[in-house]
C-alpha cells in the first residue's frame, strides 16, 4: 500500500516566461505549455497504480490564491480514469501564490 498525495502550485507563474500561455477574455492566464507538463507529469506518476482500499491511495491539493483539496487520501478512486488530470479536474488558477 502506499498513500501519494500531491500538492501542486496551480498559481500563474506556472506559465510565466512561457509563450504558449493562453489568455482568457480578461487576460488572466488560463494554461500554458508548463501547465500541461505539470499534468502529464501526475499522470505519468500515476499510470501504473493500482487504486484501491488495500493498494495506493491518492491526495491531490490545488494552492494558488487560495488551497483547494480535489481529494483527499481517504476518498477512494476507483480508477485513474478519475485521477487523469483533464481539466475538469485540475484547473490552472491565474491568482499569484499564497504561502502562508
Amino acid at each position: 500500500m502506499i498513500d501519494l498525495a500531491f500538492i501542486v502550485d496551480a498559481s500563474g507563474s506556472i506559465c510565466d516566461n512561457d509563450a504558449t500561455a493562453v489568455r482568457d477574455q480578461n487576460g488572466n492566464v488560463v494554461s500554458c505549455n508548463n501547465w500541461l507538463l505539470v499534468k502529464n507529469l501526475l499522470n505519468q506518476v500515476t499510470r501504473d497504480l493500482v487504486i484501491g482500499e488495500r493498494d495506493a491511495h491518492l491526495g491531490l491539493v490545488l494552492f494558488s490564491g487560495r488551497v483547494d483539496l480535489i481529494f483527499d487520501l481517504n476518498r477512494l478512486v476507483v480508477t485513474l480514469r478519475r485521477f487523469s488530470c483533464s481539466q475538469k479536474h485540475v484547473l490552472h488558477w491565474p491568482n499569484g501564490t499564497r504561502l502562508f
